[in-house]
């Protein structure tokens, strides 16, 4: 980090002593505090501890000093900064390092397990130090009343979740394990393009179910989905800088759709036109290949009378005049 002579900063400080003094009053924007734990569920039982995607540990916390858009502003105020450090209610004293993306000093801890990061995050005063070659130290305390973890949300209908028809609303459920106030969100990714296909967005819990909307998903997938459940420990944006603590915990599982063949696919209404053509409405869907088949009996062979990709759905399919025969058994193929 550069270091300026001191003496540039006598001068600063000898000629604008109230205006350097106000603006550092502003310099931080936010304290927070982020506890967050992950896990897996691959069938009815509990969902287990997993190492996410990004290869972190499955329990981390992230505090963050977000610094203020007038300290941004110029880039040459980070070189006057002497350090900036964490002081929890236990351990020893941490170092904060200036992250872009963050706006401000982050410091990243990891854990292997939930009751190791109750324990160093546990509840108390969280001391936040901002240190300045020409300022001195600005601190400022953020409280967290509760040490406990979240537990994980369990899946109740995982196996209906492994069968979904993707052309009907499918209804996540979930065991309600808390009663506090918290966010909910269900985030869909697609397995083979890491796309993310669906957004519950958030939403004020507590809630033990969410409704996917259908077509939603595409048949024939295996998707990633992921059910996150927040509980606000601190949440002060009334004072300078504003305090925010959270404990955040998700729940990792597969979800996969039905091929297409069957399922919501339906032929749902049948009429006769004045030509004598035959008009079928068929619930299907929509992109996929259908083909509307006939037979002379329950037992005789199926024969392709119609082929087409609809769409959207209902589809109508119309049969020219004298293509079904005498009689004839209809059914609807993708």
């Amino acid at each position: 980090m550069p270091i300026r002579p001191q003496w540039i900063g006598l001068i600063i400080l000898g000629l604008q002593p109230s205006l350097w003094f106000a603006a550092g009053a502003q310099d931080v924007a936010d304290v927070s505090l982020y506890r967050s734990a992950y896990y897996q569920q691959i069938s009815n039982a509990e969902p287990e501890p997993s190492t996410p995607a990004d290869g972190n540990s499955p329990f981390t916390a992230m505090s963050v000093m977000e610094m203020s858009e007038a300290f941004l502003s110029d880039p040459e105020n980070l070189d006057w900064v002497r350090s900036v450090t964490l002081q929890r209610p236990t351990g020893p004293l941490m170092g904060m390092t200036f992250i872009d993306s963050f706006a401000g000093f982050v410091a990243f801890d990891t854990f292997t397990s939930a009751a190791a990061l109750e324990s160093a995050y546990r509840e108390g005063v969280y001391r936040f130090t901002l240190s300045s070659f020409l300022t001195g130290d600005e601190t400022y305390n953020l409280g967290l009343p509760d040490r406990s973890l979240l537990p994980p949300p369990r899946v109740l209908n995982f196996t209906a979740a492994q069968d979904l028809d993707a052309a009907q609303p499918f209804t996540l459920r979930w065991e309600p394990r808390s009663t506090l106030q918290e966010f909910i969100e269900l985030e869909v990714f697609d397995v083979e393009t890491g796309e993310r296909v669906y957004d519950a967005g958030i939403l004020d819990g507590p809630l033990d179910s969410l409704t996917i909307p259908p077509d939603s998903l595409l048949p024939g997938k295996t998707y990633h989905a992921e059910l996150i459940v927040t509980r606000i420990d601190a949440n002060d944006f009334d004072s300078v800088p504003s305090r925010y603590a959270s404990t955040g915990v998700l729940t990792a599982l597969p979800m996969r759709t039905q091929s297409g063949a069957g399922g919501s696919l339906a032929i749902t209404a049948l009429s006769l036109d004045a030509d004598g053509s035959v008009r079928c409405t068929i619930t299907c869907q929509a992109g996929v290949q259908l083909e509307l088949q006939r037979s002379t009996g329950l037992g005789s062979e199926w024969q392709t009378v119609q082929s087409t990709i609809p769409e959207s759905s209902p589809v109508t399919v119309v049969l020219p005049t004298g293509s079904l025969g005498d009689l004839s058994f209809l059914r609807a193929v993708q």
